[in-house]
């Protein structure tokens, strides 16, 4: 077996025991590993003493000879592998038998290699450096792991933190009448979505939804930008749809990665005039209608995706928006992660789905079943990230 993978160096403080019931082996095997280094072995004389001793010595690699009095090396392979301390560490069998039915026992017992009797220096350092090398890169690979996953982590409760929590969602009920529900998941710890909503003056709220090409970090990054934008942009912008993503596209032109851009959705409630001004830009269909209940109005989502020219310009509309009405906004993931019958589009099949769910005759909230809906059909996490925002004006007659 070629020597291969860390230098001896680098190997030296890897704690190496070695278990034989005979006093030369243990002495020869232990020469040999001092003569390229190694400054932690420890030695065991039979099964017993092997068991003991690795809860106090914790090795790195275990020689265990397979022949023992006692317990033998199957008996101690099969301990060791029944704890998920030592599951994993190396084990290399020194054995002089060429019996391929012991051999294959040996391996489903748990052993890592075999290392032939009489010892081969040579052999057994060969072996030894490659498996131990193997078991430090692995160490170090699940260690490097386990500090990205908790720096993931950490970024998913900020990420989360730049969405309006529950405090700002009642007070946005409680000044303007309205009620503010949400879903937001992404498809791995961190994800290119985003939503806002702001209060403006004059009883007026100003609502975003934002999908970031990609995923994961390199989008996440991006709802990072957005958000640190939308706080330096002027209140008059935020009340006129069109405006805001034209502010917001010249802003992220020529600032995000090459091919990546945004697709969006902006909406202007006027409490006062009983209006919706919105403008998109490559952005699902929002859903409008009342919430009783009643014919779906899908707002048109097209227009240039943010980010990809400084020329991009976007159209506003206004609707009536009157007490007793809801305005749904959501991204692709709806559709595009849940297979639609053959020969059906899926934009099409969602909003029908929708109309299903608004139209039945039940008293829970539309969301949670809209969610229900699609979980039953794509399992967590999703494949894309999924957010919803479901907007609803309360009846006039509603008092706090």
């Amino acid at each position: 077996m070629a020597a291969i993978g860390l230098d001896w160096y680098q190997l030296k403080d890897q704690r190496v025991l070695v278990v034989d019931d005979q006093a030369l082996v243990r002495s020869l095997i232990g020469g040999m590993l001092a003569s390229v280094g190694f400054e932690t072995v420890a030695f065991a004389e039979d099964g017993d003493e092997a068991l003991e001793r690795v809860g106090s010595f914790r090795p790195d690699l275990i020689l265990l000879d397979l022949l023992m009095p006692r317990v033998d090396g199957i008996g101690v392979l099969e301990q060791l592998r029944a704890e998920a301390a030592w599951m994993d560490v190396p084990v290399l069998v020194l054995t002089a038998a060429d019996d391929l039915q012991m051999r294959g026992r040996v391996f489903m017992a748990g052993a890592t290699d075999f290392i032939s009797k009489p010892v081969n220096r040579l052999e057994l350092l060969a072996r030894v450096k490659v498996h131990l090398s193997n078991w430090v890169l692995i160490r170090t690979l699940d260690r490097q792991l386990k500090r990205i996953d908790a720096d993931l982590k950490e970024a998913q409760r900020m990420q989360t933190a730049l969405l309006p929590g529950a405090d700002a969602l009642r007070a946005l009920e409680r000044s303007h009448g309205v009620t503010v529900a949400s879903h937001f998941e992404s498809s791995s710890r961190v994800g290119g979505d985003y939503w806002t909503a702001r209060a403006l003056e004059d009883g007026a709220l100003a609502v975003l939804i934002c999908d970031f090409s990609g995923h994961g970090v390199s989008a996440a990054l991006n709802t990072v930008r957005l958000h640190t934008l939308l706080a330096d942009l002027l209140a008059p912008v935020w009340h006129r749809p069109a405006e805001l993503l034209g502010a917001i596209n010249a802003a992220l032109v020529g600032r995000l990665p090459e091919g990546q851009f945004a697709t969006m959705f902006a909406a202007v409630v006027d409490t006062r005039a009983d209006t919706l001004s919105y403008a998109a830009a490559a952005a699902p269909d929002a859903f409008l209608g009342r919430a009783a209940g009643g014919e779906l109005r899908r707002l048109d989502g097209t227009g240039l995706p943010v980010g990809l020219s400084p020329k991009a310009r976007y159209r506003e509309a206004t609707v009536p928006f009157p007490p007793g009405h809801y305005l749904f906004l959501y991204s692709d993931a709806f559709y595009e992660g849940v297979p639609a019958p053959k020969g059906r589009s899926g934009r099409r099949e969602f909003a029908e789905v929708f109309q299903a769910i608004l139209s039945a005759p039940c008293a829970d909230p539309v969301l949670p079943r809209l969610l229900d809906w699609f979980y039953a059909r794509s399992p967590r996490p999703p494949k894309d990230d999924l957010t919803a925002v479901w907007l609803e004006r309360r009846p006039a007659r509603w008092e706090e």
